[in-house]
């Protein structure tokens, strides 16, 4: 109950902290409809989930990238999980780089993964997460995890229409991709899915953020 209470707690004053950026109702209705009942079963992902939401604004506003990373390193000693992150930030600094080089990155992890998929099966297939695979037999993405991934692809594809710039776009965009890459393997592997959670943070301020600027 103590760790539920604090988990929300993190969610709401972030939400509170971007108010002038997103619309508090539509943060709240995305936290309700997407991830509220699953943060009451899943407690110690949720709560290194809401601690990353929190310190979104290191990147997003403060425009720090070692800052948020130092934050996930932190939030891995809450869930372990928290360590994929590092991939979208990875990207983002060599998106702003060159994005050239990050689209071949991306392309490559995106066919190292799913070369290796059975590989990564056998690796997370431990007793651990056996009776969650098993509860989700079929494996797959499944409808619901399309529907929430569409306003991510919506996004990418607007900014890269109307040739938006800006460190808040290069945000959206990286991570929008990395998020997607972990939904199909979620296809595949199912206790990937879980590490969408991760991701709360681009579904409640950052693609928020940027159709407010829009």
């Amino acid at each position: 109950f103590f760790f539920s209470c604090v988990t929300i707690f993190l969610v709401l004053s972030s939400i509170y902290k971007f108010k002038y950026r997103v619309n508090f109702f539509l943060a709240i209705s995305a936290f309700v409809c997407i991830f509220f009942l699953q943060s009451l079963n899943l407690i110690r992902i949720y709560l290194a989930a809401s601690y990353l939401l929190y310190c979104f604004s290191f990147l997003i506003e403060q425009e720090n990238v070692k800052k948020y990373a130092l934050c996930v390193c932190i939030a891995s000693l809450i869930h372990t999980s928290s360590l994929v992150l590092l991939f979208p930030l990875a990207l983002l600094l060599l998106y702003r780089y060159n994005k050239i080089f990050a689209g071949v990155a991306f392309i490559g992890v995106f066919v190292f993964c799913f070369s290796l998929k059975d590989l990564l099966f056998q690796y997370i297939a431990v007793e651990r997460y056996l009776s969650y695979m098993n509860s989700n037999e079929s494996g797959k993405i499944g409808l619901l995890g399309y529907v929430e991934s569409a306003p991510l692809i919506f996004a990418v594809i607007y900014i890269f229409k109307k040739r938006l710039k800006g460190f808040l776009y290069d945000v959206v965009v990286t991570f929008s991709s990395a998020a997607f890459l972990i939904r199909l393997l979620a296809y595949f592997i199912t206790a990937f899915g879980r590490l969408s959670i991760h991701f709360m943070a681009l579904y409640e301020i950052g693609r928020a953020s940027c159709r407010e600027r829009v």
